[in-house]
């Protein structure tokens, strides 16, 4: 079961990352009895909604919050908000997202207050679909986003294809992405929901080549035939693969707990990238353009993360007693192996590790690793600011380095995904 005390800590963390300018601004947008934003919504807010507005905004505390008349885009304030406020299904959608995140931090594995909003949405949706002038509206498209937001962080895969498959056939109805154009930001959010076919960019069965590539001629694509709908998509991605590392994080708790300290060489890998990271960075203000050892370290990173990651999904025992999901341990074990008969090869040197994960490693067969999705990835955070990216691997080191008292050090301290998630600013 989830243990309140670290995520108590992860909590504390968390608000400890937010600048003071920005909860002082939050405090301020959200402390009055009225909020007027809100007079057009179907709802009557509730001190309720007003809680969970605080906690979600709170989550992403930079881009809401510090330097408002800043000209980067954006993604919460200039997309996500927009759409989550646009009507009463989507609203009551992140509603439900913000209320399980909030019972998360608090220690508890399920919150009634998150499926009572959840039901409340598709109870919406489902009245909307059965208006022939609604249905294909995009308050519905909109609202069964966050609909799938939701069930990729709390609920099943099978749940969340359930809503993946009926916004297929929703974008299918309206014509394609194309169609969607008149809408950029549901154009936008549709068409990054559309490369996926698993709920997590750390399984290598999703699509992101297009996301690394330069920019498309216009005729080539309707949405990547401009370099600045690009941009918007990858900084879109980059929110959802920070929330993917808080779930990678949840759904690996024997990870979390002891990091990879019941595999020596992996352990030794990863003390390998964390020193290299330490020696070379000065901090979080590293340059925006990223440079090859870093996309080299980034890459490796990357690999032994998506490994865990499908290691975890074709576990035979799909959760365990506690809830959690089990991780198959001879898929581990396989690149453990690999790693402590080629530490010759690679001991010492991130660019030799790198040929060994990338060029030596039979991973097709028995893993079933897409090593071009990996370099994919990594080229897509390769794009993002030199801060962003420092965070990111801070943040993962956290996660697999933990030693088997639960114990850190202060180098990785700070890093918690929901603190990375609060520090991101527009890019």
């Amino acid at each position: 079961m989830f243990d309140p005390i670290m995520f108590g800590n992860d909590m504390d963390l968390m608000m400890n990352g937010v600048p003071g300018q920005a909860i002082s601004g939050m405090n301020l947008a959200l402390g009055s009895a009225r909020l007027d934003p809100f007079d057009q919504f179907p709802v009557q807010l509730t001190s309720q909604h007003h809680k969970l507005l605080h906690h979600w905004l709170s989550t992403y505390a930079t881009m809401m919050f510090d330097d408002v008349h800043s000209q980067a885009f954006n993604p919460m304030r200039d997309v996500w908000c927009p759409l989550d406020l646009s009507n009463a299904a989507s609203f009551n959608a992140i509603m439900a997202h913000s209320a399980a995140h909030l019972a998360r931090m608090q220690g508890l594995r399920q919150s009634k207050e998150a499926l009572k909003f959840k039901a409340e949405a598709v109870r919406i949706v489902q009245v909307w679909m059965d208006d022939p002038e609604r249905a294909l509206s995009d308050d519905v498209l909109a609202a069964v986003l966050r609909l799938l937001t939701y069930e990729r962080y709390w609920g099943t895969e099978a749940e969340w294809h359930v809503h993946y498959n009926g916004l297929s056939n929703l974008i299918q109805a309206r014509g394609g992405i194309e169609a969607l154009q008149s809408n950029w930001r549901l154009g936008l959010t549709t068409f990054l929901v559309s490369l996926m076919s698993k709920p997590s960019w750390f399984d290598c069965s999703n699509q992101i080549e297009e996301l690394s590539s330069q920019h498309l001629d216009a005729h080539l694509h309707p949405i990547l035939g401009d370099t600045v709908n690009l941009h918007r998509i990858r900084c879109l991605w980059l929110l959802s693969f920070v929330q993917d590392v808080g779930t990678f994080r949840v759904n690996s708790p024997e990870i979390y707990s002891h990091g990879t300290s019941l595999f020596s060489a992996i352990k030794e890998a990863l003390g390998l990238l964390k020193l290299h990271l330490k020696q070379n960075e000065a901090g979080s203000m590293r340059q925006d353009a990223c440079t090859k050892s870093e996309f080299t370290r980034l890459a490796c990173l990357f690999f032994i993360c998506i490994l865990l990651q499908q290691s975890t999904s074709n576990s035979s025992a799909a959760t365990n007693l506690s809830g959690y999901r089990s991780y198959d341990t001879q898929l581990v074990a396989y690149l453990n192996m690999f790693l402590d008969s080629s530490r010759p090869q690679w001991q010492g040197s991130i660019d030799n590790l790198y040929t060994a994960l990338f060029s030596t490693f039979d991973a097709s067969v028995r893993t079933g690793l897409n090593m071009e999705y990996i370099r994919n990835m990594t080229g897509v955070m390769a794009s993002m600011t030199g801060g962003v990216r420092y965070g990111v691997e801070r943040c993962l080191l956290n996660i697999l380095c933990r030693t088997e008292s639960n114990g850190f050090d202060a180098f990785d301290e700070e890093w918690t995904p929901d603190s990375l998630l609060s520090q991101i600013p527009p890019q």
